[in-house]
């Protein structure tokens, strides 16, 4: 009895990866998450509060801000 046990994990050792080898399911998903979390970061280092993205673009604004609405020196706009 323990013999066939022991064949039948020879049998599986060798079997096995190969089927895993071959099984292709999966793998465009994976490629995807993969993918998405890397966008992910990406765009949260670009807009995340402290970063260059995010400080030239407040810069732009605050610029544009004051070229629009210039302020007169005494505080009031």
């Amino acid at each position: 009895m323990l013999s066939i046990f022991f064949r039948m994990c020879d049998y599986a050792s060798v079997r096995w990866p190969g089927l895993f080898a071959r099984d292709k399911r999966g793998v465009t998903t994976i490629e995807y998450a993969i993918l998405a979390s890397g966008l992910a970061i990406l765009i949260y280092s670009l807009i995340a509060e402290g970063g260059e993205f995010s400080n030239t673009i407040n810069s732009v604004f605050k610029r544009v801000t004051e070229l629009i609405e210039p302020d007169d020196g005494t505080g009031n706009q």
